[in-house]
């Protein structure tokens, strides 16, 4: 049985819009994971108040911790809701340990 040369270009084109379909599937999970990562950051800040980091800085400390919160507890909130409150929820708690252990270093630099 041989393969024509039609056969062969119809699977490159295949492999070719699967491995962007992927790449893409891949950049819009990094971009929903930051723009959750601020969202968490932001109510990090409202946990935090009283360490008072600018507002950038608990934003990106949010979206570390949003990365930290979906490496530490993966899917553990599972809420059964759907993807996107469980997404917060986790990259909140991420965010608040992430907030807090900056608070802990910027406090500990000041002088008694």
């Amino acid at each position: 049985m041989s393969v024509s040369s039609d056969q062969v270009k119809q699977n490159q084109s295949v492999l070719v819009m699967y491995a962007i379909t992927q790449l893409l599937k891949n950049v819009m999970e990094i971009l929903v994971t930051i723009l959750v990562g601020a969202i968490a950051g932001w109510l990090a800040d409202l946990v935090f108040k009283r360490f008072s980091l600018s507002l950038f800085m608990e934003i990106i400390l949010g979206i570390v911790g949003a990365f930290v919160g979906g490496w530490i507890f993966g899917n553990a909130f599972d809420t059964g809701a759907g993807g996107i409150l469980d997404r917060i929820l986790t990259a909140f708690v991420g965010a608040c340990i992430v907030l807090g252990i900056a608070a802990l270093i910027k406090g500990s630099r000041r002088t008694v």
